[in-house]
């Protein structure tokens, strides 16, 4: 669905969250319902396109420059369990995605710690934001980039988060991933990605200050640091490896 209404004539600067669909043809929507925030999750019969349930969530987009929107991305797991962003770096998941109405139970975890979240809603939820789109790998774990604007009870600071089935969370900071004080978190949007034996995880990351980043590569198990390559933006010079 679209996001932003941003069209400057010739480029579009707006991202989209990619339908779903489940094995038993149940399509997942993420939808658009205000003009900055405010979204929901919509489960459609592809058959037909009948809606069997909606749910709303709580995301907040993440502070942009003001030219583009980034996704608001679920993902289903190989379990069919869906996942979907929430507000304060949380994620809200599904067991049963292909019910019909009444909407299906819906759980809440936070890497974290859900506890931590709920003694602080307030303070996690105007600085703690979700800005990739999440990836399941084979087993059900999930990955994704969440960035830090302020200070938190447990110091968060901008980076990549792993949640297991059973909601257990794990993090690096941006800057650690890199090994890179500079850096300042996960390029906004960019979704992880896995080896194709779903032992490495792959993400960017970057430096707002200076404007250059890293392709790191990660123990999709422990988020510990294999590999990190400086990138090189052909258009801006200054960010090519010194």
């Amino acid at each position: 669905m679209d996001l932003h209404p941003q069209y400057n004539g010739s480029s579009l600067f707006i991202h989209y969250g990619s339908p779903l669909i489940t094995r038993s043809n149940t399509v997942i929507l993420p939808v658009k319902t205000g003009a900055t925030n405010g979204f929901e999750v919509e489960a459609l019969a592809a058959t037909n396109g009948a809606v069997k349930w909606v749910r709303t969530t709580d995301y907040i987009l993440p502070p942009d420059d003001g030219i583009w929107v980034p996704s608001f991305s679920g993902t289903l797991t190989p379990k069919n369990r869906l996942y979907f962003p929430g507000a304060g770096g949380t994620v809200y998941y599904c067991d049963t995605p292909d019910t019909t109405n009444p909407a299906p139970v819906i759980g809440q975890m936070a890497f974290y710690g859900l506890n931590h979240y709920s003694n602080n809603i307030n303070t996690y939820v105007n600085k703690v934001f979700i800005n990739t789109p999440i990836t399941s790998d084979r087993y059900g774990n999930i990955f994704f980039g969440f960035q830090v604007t302020g200070n938190t009870p447990q110091n968060l600071q901008s980076g990549i988060a792993r949640i297991d089935f059973n909601g257990v969370g794990t993090q690096i900071t941006a800057a650690d991933a890199a090994g890179d004080g500079a850096i300042s978190k996960v390029v906004m949007n960019c979704a992880p990605a896995l080896s194709n034996d779903h032992k490495t995880l792959y993400l960017a990351v970057n430096s707002d200050a200076n404007g250059f980043g890293y392709l790191v590569a990660l123990d999709s198990r422990t988020l510990a640091t294999l590999h990190v390559v400086r990138l090189k933006d052909v258009v801006n010079t200054g960010s090519a490896p010194p």
